[in-house]
């Protein structure tokens, strides 16, 4: 019985002096791997003069915008109140629907940080990465954190037209919520 005692008292001291972090860590989980998509479908059409006549051009402007919410996951949807912080992974475009060449840029801002990357030779049906420093990813997790959705802003220019494209953006972030409500 005194082992016990001797024991329990300890566990308490190692409680006080390490605070009630460890034992709050204790309710918490890591969700890893969240991914949220944003798909924009963009549909380009040649400028018509006003006589019905294309407008001959070497390049066409593009722009849109769309939320990401975390309430589009299913595996957050349970801890949208209970989320602690967030670390976001990765933050990619996809383009699918057009062949290489017709992108000239792609640019992305991140609102409300208005963070812009431009995305050099976008390639169709391929990850591109969007390189932002890891201060970038800290501001935009907290952003995501405090408001829990992120506007983006896609740029362009095609360099023909008619063309009809999609451009994918998706985060990867990682989650610590609290399990105990």
């Amino acid at each position: 019985m005194k082992t016990l005692k001797k024991i329990s008292l300890a566990l308490g001291i190692v409680l006080i002096f390490t605070g009630c972090d460890v034992f709050s860590d204790l309710l918490t989980i890591t969700i890893k791997d969240v991914k949220i998509t944003k798909k924009f479908d963009f549909n380009i059409t040649p400028l018509l003069k006003t006589n019905g006549d294309r407008v001959i051009s070497g390049s066409y402007q593009f722009a849109d915008s769309a939320t990401v919410q975390l309430n589009q996951s299913d595996t957050l949807k349970n801890y949208l109140e209970h989320i602690k912080s967030v670390k976001i992974d990765s933050i990619t475009c996809k383009l699918t629907g057009v062949e290489s060449g017709v992108i000239q840029s792609l640019e992305l801002t991140v609102r409300p940080l208005n963070i812009t990357k431009s995305l050099n030779n976008p390639e169709p049906n391929s990850e591109l990465y969007v390189s932002f420093t890891d201060e970038e990813f800290k501001s935009i997790a907290n952003a995501l954190l405090a408001s829990q959705e992120l506007k983006f802003i896609l740029k362009g220019v095609v360099n023909k037209a008619p063309v009809t494209f999609s451009v994918a953006v998706t985060v990867d972030a990682d989650f610590v919520v609290k399990i105990i409500k």
